[in-house]
């Protein structure tokens, strides 16, 4: 009788240290799942800032938008307005990831991600205010947006 009561015990002790390793298990999952969904949300809002800022360094260097499209080469590029009055215009831009091994010149890895960029222009006393936001391209969830002012006037007096 006695020998029957500790085997019960046995295997309700073992029952229970499955189960706890179960849970820490599943918890251990759902800490490495949510690290790496917040990783790719990082490295997402990380291309959204480099192609927000090299927008805004083109957009700089043009007093009409429409030169955006050659210069960052956009795909689908639209344009509303005219040079000096309020303009918006809009592309997509193509994100390349590239692997490889350089020391045995190999690529391991290509894909692509989209990213939807428009560009809203305003002018004040020669100044170039824009606005860019970067959004998904599949989602259109917005990531990050962008506000730059440029002074476009004439040469100043010495």
């Amino acid at each position: 009788m006695k020998q029957r009561r500790h085997l019960t015990t046995f295997y309700l002790e073992t029952l229970i240290m499955i189960l706890v390793v179960i849970g820490i298990l599943l918890v251990l999952t759902q800490v490495l799942g949510s690290s790496r969904n917040q990783s790719a949300r990082a490295k997402r809002l990380t291309e959204a800032v480099t192609i927000a800022q090299s927008t805004a360094e083109a957009a700089a260097q043009y007093r009409d938008l429409a030169d955006l499209h050659y210069a960052l080469r956009l795909d689908d590029f639209v344009k509303d307005g005219a040079e000096g009055e309020k303009q918006h215009c809009a592309g997509i831009w193509r994100w390349e990831h590239i692997l490889s091994d350089k020391d045995a010149n190999v690529q391991l890895n290509y894909y692509e991600t989209d990213y939807h960029v428009s560009i809203d222009r305003t002018w004040e006393d020669n100044v170039a205010r824009d606005i860019i936001e970067v959004r998904a391209a599949d989602s259109k969830e917005l990531i990050y947006t962008l506000e730059a002012q440029t002074w476009k006037g004439g040469e100043e007096e010495a």
